[in-house]
């Protein structure tokens, strides 16, 4: 669902003593219920994925690998509450806890929001170049074998330097990211240290490899 504005992240490690058969009976019990008027979207960490569902998993798939710079803080079991209406959010995050916190530690709970429609506190527009809504489930989705239909998720944090971002003029913010401000036109001649210069991704053939981002402030 896109367009949500309330956000609630919630990442849990499993309780030494729980065993898989119930992880996946109280997500199974997460997934059937129908009083939730927010959004639940619930992934697994690869190594509960395999004690999961050992035949399911894609066998290239891994833990997020160690990158230098940045903090690695992966746990078992994300979900992420979002709808609209931030006392749905919360009353959906209170069954989230309730059916998971007697088999599972809360490890961290992050609050997000919409800023201004789509753009970051920077003031630019998010996700220009995500795929259409009809576009996404061919490019984010596992293909045909283990864990066909299934999307591999990232979640990251980001910390903004907003007080020396916001001193630089208009033009130097439009050249740090690489598009104009006010309607998200990508700059013409291109700095190669711009935002949107540096995180383009190619596979071993040159292909582009696309992503779809969700952002929302915290």
């Amino acid at each position: 669902v896109e367009g949500t504005r309330c956000h609630r992240h919630l990442e849990f490690d499993c309780a030494t003593e729980t065993a898989p058969e119930t992880v996946a009976q109280l997500l199974a019990r997460l997934a059937g219920d129908a009083s939730t008027s927010s959004n639940i979207v619930i992934g697994v960490a690869p190594r509960l994925w395999r004690d999961l569902r050992p035949h399911e998993v894609p066998p290239s798939l891994s833990d997020f690998p160690a990158v230098a710079g940045m903090p690695c803080t992966q746990h078992d079991l994300w979900c992420w509450v979002h709808g609209d209406d931030d006392g749905d959010v919360f009353d959906t995050m209170q069954l989230v806890l309730s059916v998971l916190t007697p088999h599972l530690h809360l490890a961290a709970e992050v609050v997000g929001f919409a800023y201004h429609g789509t753009r970051d506190l920077t003031g630019f527009i998010d996700g220009t170049e995500n795929p259409t809504a009809a576009e996404a489930p061919s490019i984010i989705t596992v293909p045909t074998g283990p864990g066909e239909g299934g999307i591999c998720a990232i979640t990251q944090r980001w910390v903004h330097h907003l007080d020396r971002f916001e001193a630089l003029s208009l033009h130097e913010q439009e050249l740090v990211i690489g598009r104009t401000k006010a309607d998200s036109v990508e700059l013409t001649d291109l700095p190669p240290s711009a935002h949107i210069a540096r995180v383009v991704i190619e596979d071993d053939d040159g292909e582009e490899l696309e992503i779809y981002r969700r952002s929302t402030p915290y």
